[in-house]
């Protein structure tokens, strides 16, 4: 389609068109690889296939670059929002979104260049002299422009991504992949709470009794096997929206955002009771662990700090009443 040949040949033009076709192909399967891995889209190579065979029809039978050039940049347009329209719905991170305008700019581009060609009459012109045409000209600054867009969004989206990867790293505690303190500073800082509760939040506190005595008799293996199973049934009790985060060693603190007083003392309830009756034969049929919590609210303009010391002084009365147990206090 864009090399100039002196006499009529389909085979030049139709090669072209396979290549730009399966381009564009590869670079909406790069799009929506990112949401669905292994998803393989047999619609896409039909929609490929199909005008390409419209491109053969308008070369072979009519002789026609225009309507070749026209059934081409539908393909392309037509591949690009079908693409689209299968990440439309999906949650999207800040480089998918680079991407996405990158996809809506190219395919803006390509649809205003369908109109042109149907909204244009004398544009024909030999079949030989096509690619020194305006039209000709056009698709290949537009193909250009397209590569340079598209690369950019690649070097952009992947900086994008390592800056997200390497502050999930530093956020994120190794052995139990909950937040770390600086991780649990950026939650907080993210709804808000060290500005004061706006709704009630209740802190938590938790922490493994006689931890010391499991890697001291079992281990440090099997002591972090331990506090990975913990940090999960942290998580599961927790629930969507809340922060669970390791604070060191052996102990964790929980953030239930929208969370009163009597609902979070039940679910703490809940979560002591379930680990105090779990079985570790994987380590010792007769080990037998339990942990200790201590619980308070967030009042509305009270400091975060003060609130989880206060949370920190009922874990220690919890420790100091004889452990495995929950005690709870309320700001005044």
């Amino acid at each position: 389609m864009l090399i100039r040949t002196e006499t009529f040949s389909a085979i030049k033009p139709l090669w072209e068109d396979a290549l730009i076709l399966t381009g564009v192909l590869i670079c909406c399967r790069a799009l929506t690889e990112r949401f669905k891995p292994g998803n393989v889209q047999a619609l896409d190579w039909l929609v490929a296939g199909l005008f390409l065979c419209t491109a053969a029809l308008s070369l072979i039978l009519y002789q026609s670059v225009r309507l070749e050039t026209l059934s081409i940049l539908v393909g392309t347009a037509s591949l690009i929002l079908i693409s689209l329209w299968r990440v439309k719905s999906l949650k999207k991170t800040a480089s998918d979104k680079i991407f996405i305008a990158a996809f809506i700019i190219i395919a803006s581009s390509i649809i205003f260049q369908c109109i042109f060609y149907l909204s244009s009459n004398d544009i024909e012109g030999p079949i030989g002299s096509w690619s020194n045409s305006f039209p000709g000209v056009m698709v290949q600054y537009t193909g250009l422009f397209g590569g340079v867009l598209t690369t950019f969004a690649i070097v952009i989206a992947a900086g994008v991504d390592a800056i997200h990867h390497y502050r999930e790293l530093a956020h994120t505690d190794p052995l139990t992949q909950v937040r770390n303190r600086r991780g649990m500073q950026a939650f907080i800082s993210s709804v808000h709470l060290d500005q004061g509760a706006r709704e009630p939040v209740t802190i938590v506190l938790a922490d493994i009794d006689h931890f010391k005595m499991v890697n001291d008799r079992f281990g440090h293996h099997a002591g972090d096997m331990i506090i990975v199973d913990f940090a999960q049934l942290l998580q599961k009790w927790a629930g969507r929206g809340s922060c669970v985060a390791r604070l060191g060693g052996e102990e964790f603190a929980i953030l239930l955002p929208g969370t009163s007083m009597h609902i979070g003392v039940t679910l703490i309830e809940a979560l002591r009771l379930e680990f105090a009756s779990r079985k570790w034969p994987h380590i010792s049929a007769h080990l037998h662990l339990t942990a200790s919590f201590g619980l308070t609210t967030l009042e509305q303009g009270e400091p975060f700090n003060s609130a989880i010391a206060r949370a920190d002084t009922n874990l220690y009365k919890a420790k100091q009443r004889g452990r495995d147990r929950l005690v709870e206090d309320k700001a005044a």
